[in-house]
């Protein structure tokens, strides 16, 4: 049995220290962080060992770009119809050869991805850029 000598609370302690951006990006991280998970790794649950792993093995710009991914994970999922109905109207709108149509709807996905972008950490509003048509 995988879990036998699991640690809930070890566990539950190295996910909310992998949780914290800014021990990530003040290059902060406890160092039991990474000590034992790797002295003793049955101990840890592999979704922690995992979350360790990209948290650590990538730098600290993929950390925080996994953090960023997180936080806006749930909002994205509320946004993915309202996407999805834009790229369909998008989709017709190319079919029909609808010019008017087409940059609609393209204004629409901008808009919805630019609402998505800024929810992330520290918003990345620089690289996007909107064009008037």
């Amino acid at each position: 049995d995988g879990g036998r000598w699991e640690s809930r609370w070890l566990t539950k302690r190295l996910d909310c220290q992998l949780h914290d951006a800014l021990a990530f990006a003040a290059n902060a991280l406890p160092a039991w962080c990474t000590q034992l998970p790797r002295a003793f790794p049955f101990l840890f649950s592999l979704q922690s060992r995992l979350g360790l792993l990209h948290c650590t093995a990538f730098g600290s710009s993929h950390a925080l770009y996994r953090f960023q991914e997180v936080k806006i994970a749930s909002y994205r999922s509320k946004q993915a119809e309202h996407w999805r109905a834009a790229q369909q109207r998008l989709a017709r709108a190319r079919e029909q050869q609808d010019i008017d149509g087409i940059s609609r709807a393209s204004d629409d996905i901008d808009d919805i991805e630019r609402r998505i972008y800024s929810k992330r950490i520290g918003a990345i509003a620089s690289d996007l850029a909107r064009v008037s048509r």
